[in-house]
């Protein structure tokens, strides 16, 4: 191809408003999953219970994560920009952030719920001026009869968590979700494409969709019923293909050609063990 053609047409790719448009939306949506699967209240025990249902397009924000016993809500607002932390908040979009967090805030008080606080997911960064804004609206002043139920303008940001997800970053944690899981690259790929699918049809139709924790493993590992790989389940695994090769009786006792077919499996499945833990009990999902 002409080489001039070649820089008109990347001229024409950067410029497109659509793309950049679908761009910020895949990374709201995957941004607000990655905040999902690392969420801190879960413990290595429940990770994957439902304990928490994430709304996708909530109370006015992008996503709203609703605790048990589901009056407990965490507003969850996301900025985007194609050029990443070279385009930085500036004091007035930081003020516009905050004055959407207390309508939203509001709006969840109306509906029976209690805020426990907000997130701003970005894969930018506040310039020194907006910095100092937020700052200060979550230090309220000594006038301020803020609480965290009745938000008024000052310090409606003082449960603020900012997280910086750059699109690498997301894509590591979920790189790493479905490899716990033991899913390939392709298929891990295949899970991304179900989840934005998903959610996308969900909000097209509904106008927002909830994903709880089950329904997520569901969707982006294809099984709902799925379980990290760990020492035990793979133990329990072995155990099962044992006995299907021995007919029933013990690996002790089997006719040498069984234990011969068995001792390759088991050599198999030890490699790929130390492939997937790397000595570790289980795999740490980032």
């Amino acid at each position: 191809m002409d080489k001039t053609v070649q820089r008109r047409a990347k001229k024409i790719v950067n410029n497109h408003g659509g793309a950049t448009a679908i761009a910020g939306y895949v990374y709201q949506i995957l941004a607000t999953t990655n905040d999902q699967i690392t969420a801190e209240s879960f413990s290595a025990a429940d990770r994957y219970s439902d304990a928490i249902i994430y709304v996708h397009e909530a109370l006015d924000q992008d996503a709203a994560a609703v605790s048990s016993p589901f009056d407990l809500v965490t507003l969850i607002q996301v900025k985007y920009s194609a050029h990443g932390t070279l385009k930085q908040i500036a004091p007035t979009e930081a003020r516009d952030i905050a004055k959407a967090l207390l309508k939203a805030a509001k709006l969840a008080i109306k509906e029976g719920f209690k805020v426990s606080g907000y997130k701003l997911l970005s894969n930018r960064g506040f310039s020194l001026l907006a910095g100092k804004q937020i700052k200060s609206l979550q230090a309220p002043n000594k006038r301020s009869k803020f609480k965290p139920n009745k938000p008024t303008t000052d310090g409606i940001l003082g449960e603020l968590n900012k997280i910086t997800f750059s699109e690498t970053d997301l894509r590591r944690t979920l790189e790493s979700f479905g490899q716990s899981f033991g899913l390939r690259a392709d298929e891990i790929e295949d899970g991304v494409d179900r989840l934005t699918g998903k959610i996308f049809g969900g909000i097209a139709r509904k106008k927002s969709h909830a994903m709880s924790k089950s329904g997520l493993i569901e969707v982006f590992i294809g099984n709902e019923k799925a379980e990290p790989l760990t020492r035990a389940s793979m133990k329990a695994r072995l155990e099962a293909e044992l006995i299907k090769m021995t007919g029933g009786s013990t690996p002790l006792h089997t006719p040498r050609e069984h234990n011969t077919e068995a001792q390759i499996w088991i050599n198999q499945v030890e490699d790929q063990q130390r492939l997937l833990f790397g000595g570790q009990e289980t795999l740490d999902v980032d």
